[in-house]
């Protein structure tokens, strides 16, 4: 039997919850579990100015393995949500909704 998470994900850096869901990620579609990956990634971009790695999203985001993110990466990268450059590390870029750009 699967075991339940006793906590809310966290930001290892900054503490701060990851469930705080932006309300234009919900419109396009995405699951809870991509949700926390793009607010994730979004956090520490804006944090420390690079994208994080996979290991660091993973603990992040509480799941146990490396290749659960790599799943949840290429949905984003097929969405639109990111750019990644494969075989690089520390690629990922956000790529930004048309309606704020136009705003």
């Amino acid at each position: 039997m699967r075991q339940k998470r006793s906590s809310m994900p966290r930001c290892p850096h900054c503490g701060g919850s990851l469930i705080t869901m932006a309300t234009e990620d919900a419109r396009f579609g995405l699951t809870v579990l991509q949700r926390l990956t793009l607010e994730f990634i979004r956090s520490r971009i804006a944090e420390c100015g690079v994208s994080p790695s996979y290991r660091e999203i993973r603990d992040g985001i509480g799941v146990k393995s490396s290749s659960d993110v790599a799943r949840v990466i290429a949905a984003l990268v097929d969405r639109g949500h990111i750019v990644k450059m494969y075989g690089r590390a520390r690629s990922i870029t956000l790529v930004e909704p048309a309606h704020a750009s136009a705003a």
